[in-house]
Parts: C-alpha cells; sequence; structure tokens
C-alpha cells in the first residue's frame, strides 16, 4: 500500500513469494504425519477451504472496501491491501504461538493416541528421521510415478488459476457493472465450500481418489465446453460459476494421491514441495490466457483451457492405470515374499504400504 513506482512494486512481489513459498508444503506435510491415510484427502480438502473461504469472501470485501476510496487520503485499493496484510500478520502470528508440530514432538497424551493410530496405519512413521540429502532428492525426482500427478497439477491449475484471477473481468464482459462483478465471483467459492469436503470425503471412504479426482476435472471440462461460446450472458454466468464450483475439487485429491505414494518422511516432504511449486508455475501459464484482444468472447482463451484441462484428464487417466499395474505387480511380490513374512500393496489412492 506504501510502494511507489514499478521496481518497488516487483520487489515486493518477490517477497511475497520468498515469504508464501514454504507454507503450503510444510502445511500439507505436517496433516500426513497426523492422520492416516484414510484421513489424508479430507484433511487436504479442509485446508484448501481456507482458500475457498478467502476467494469467496474476497469478493464481498472488496465490493466494500473499494467504496473506501479517498477515506484518509487513500486509493480503495490501498485500503484493501492494508487491511488484508494486517490480517495476514495477525494470523501469522497465531500461527506460530499455537501451531502444534508434530505427534513425535509432544510428550502429551493426546499427541501418544495420535502418534499410535498413525504407526498402526503405516510403520514407516517410525523410521528415523534425518535431514533431507541429494540422495533422497534424486530418489524422489527419479520415481516416475509422481510425473503423472505433477502434469496434472501443471495443466489443470493453468486454466484455474487464469479463471480465478480473472472471473470477475470476465463476469463484467458478460454485460454486468463491475463492482457487481466482484460480488458476483464469490457466488462459486461458496459453493465448493461445500463439494470439496464432500469430494474429499468420497475419495478417503471409497479409496477411490483417482475416480473421484477425475469425475471432479470432467464436471469442469463440461463447464468450459458449454461457456465458451453461449450468447446468453446468465446462462454464462451460471456455466461458470458452476466451473468455480468444482475448479478445486481435484485439486487436493491430487495432492493426497501423490503424498501418500511416498516411500518415507523425507520424500514425502519433497514431493509436496515440488507439488506445490509446480502448481505455483501454472499461474505463469495461466496467467495471459485472458488477454484484452481476445475479449469480450474470450474465445481463444475458453479454447486453450478446454485443451489443458483435457491433457489434465488424460493424465488422471494415466494415472490410475499405473496404479493399477502397481496394485498387481505388488498382489504377486506379496504372494512371493509371504513364506519370508513380508508384504507390500499399493492402493487404488497411490499410496504404497509396507507392513
Amino acid at each position: 500500500a506504501i510502494q511507489q513506482g514499478l521496481v518497488a512494486y516487483l520487489a515486493t512481489r518477490i517477497l511475497l513469494g520468498i515469504c508464501l513459498g514454504g507454507y503450503i508444503p510444510a502445511s500439507l506435510y505436517s496433516i500426513t504425519m497426523w492422520y492416516k491415510k484414510s484421513e489424508t484427502s479430507t484433511r487436504f480438502f479442509i485446508f484448501f477451504m481456507g482458500n475457498s473461504v478467502a476467494r469467496a469472501s474476497s469478493g464481498l470485501v472488496a465490493f466494500g472496501l473499494l467504496r473506501m476510496r479517498g477515506a484518509a487520503g487513500l486509493a480503495g485499493w490501498k485500503w484493501l491491501m492494508i487491511i488484508d496484510g494486517l490480517t495476514a500478520i495477525l494470523v501469522g502470528l497465531l500461527s506460530a504461538l499455537l501451531f502444534p508440530g508434530t505427534p513425535f514432538s509432544s510428550l502429551k497424551s493426546l499427541s501418544y493416541i495420535a502418534r499410535q493410530r498413525v504407526v498402526i496405519d503405516d510403520p514407516t512413521t517410525l523410521q528415523k528421521r534425518h535431514s533431507v540429502t541429494f540422495e533422497d532428492v534424486i530418489s524422489t525426482l527419479t520415481n516416475w510415478a509422481i510425473y503423472p500427478h505433477l502434469l496434472i497439477a501443471l495443466l489443470g491449475n493453468a486454466p484455474a488459476n487464469a479463471i480465478s484471477a480473472y472471473d470477475p473481468t470476465i463476469i463484467n464482459s458478460f454485460g454486468y457493472e463491475r463492482l457487481t462483478s466482484n460480488a458476483l465471483n464469490s457466488v462459486g467459492s461458496w459453493i465448493q465450500l461445500f463439494l470439496n469436503p464432500a469430494f474429499g470425503y468420497l475419495a478417503d471412504r471409497l479409496r477411490m481418489r483417482g475416480l473421484s479426482m477425475m469425475i471432479g476435472t470432467r464436471n469442469v471440462l463440461i463447464t468450459y465446453l458449454i461457456v465458451v461460446d453461449n450468447p446468453s450472458k446468465d446462462v454464462r454466468y451460471a456455466v461458470l460459476t458452476l466451473a468455480l464450483s468444482f475448479v478445486g475439487v481435484w485439486h487436493p485429491i491430487n495432492g493426497s494421491w501423490v503424498a501418500l505414494d511416498a516411500r518415507n518422511a523425507e520424500q514425502r516432504s519433497i514431493i509436496m514441495a515440488v507439488y506445490i511449486m509446480i502448481a505455483n508455475c501454472a499461474g505463469t501459464v495461466g496467467g495471459p490466457l485472458f488477454s484484452e484482444n481476445d475479449a469480450p468472447m474470450y474465445c481463444r482463451a475458453w479454447t486453450i483451457c478446454v485443451a489443458l484441462l483435457s491433457a489434465a484428464l488424460f493424465c488422471g487417466v494415466l494415472a490410475h492405470i499405473q496404479y493399477y499395474f502397481l496394485n498387481r505387480w505388488a498382489m504377486r511380490k506379496e504372494i512371493d515374499n509371504e513364506s519370508e513374512g513380508s508384504s507390500a500393496s499399493v492402493d487404488e489412492g497411490g499410496s504404497a504400504a509396507r507392513r
């Protein structure tokens, strides 16, 4: 809010990126330490619900704060930045004071119970932890099974980020007033608050993460196909709202899917970091999609979104197939090693469980 000029703006954006870079993968990694594999997708969804709440409320908050232009001699967008920044600082301080760490770093009885239920579900959590080494990084990056998930994160998030960033502009292009567009763009995010935990629960309950993710991706793809050339502004807004409702459904499932495939805690932390890096890179890909020279119908942008999401859906099918064959390989290995008292299995959700 106090910056002046392009250089100050870019420096602030870089600093913001540095500060934000680690909290999402670290948070997701912490979730995997506290919950069983059958609970991970639901918890990932609850975590990402914070983002949905922010998107849902941001339009309404902006609708009010932008009307403060001129108060104390400040522009409306500066008031928006000041209040947003102060809120972030407060939440950061509370998180530092209240964050529980891991079940293995506390002596409380509740942590003992949490530790035992996690260990029974996945005995690899008892492995001695050490700092991440270069060998851990190489071992993780040479695991070919993670790459369909990374491609899904890149290809699926590119159009999602573009639409989420430009949805007020897109709604405005339908014929709605600018401030009204800011308020209307929040509707899809409010619906998402109910859809996301429902999909996460089904993914965990049915142990069908691949199918749940592909259903969510397919629904978004259908809405993109409808909105691209419909002449009615009300129909286009309704379909765009449906797209925004499903746009984040598949992302937490994909994240939990690849996290559960990690062989140990070190690999899981690397996978989460790489996964979020790729998801953030999708913003760079999707940023220029909705350009001014494509307005007001944005036919080119919607066509690219359909192509990217179709490729993401194909990668989801590929990931589903790869785990099908890994399941069969694990079952054969379990039979072969039964006499030695060891077994291995990979569930449909992508987790490698070694007992």
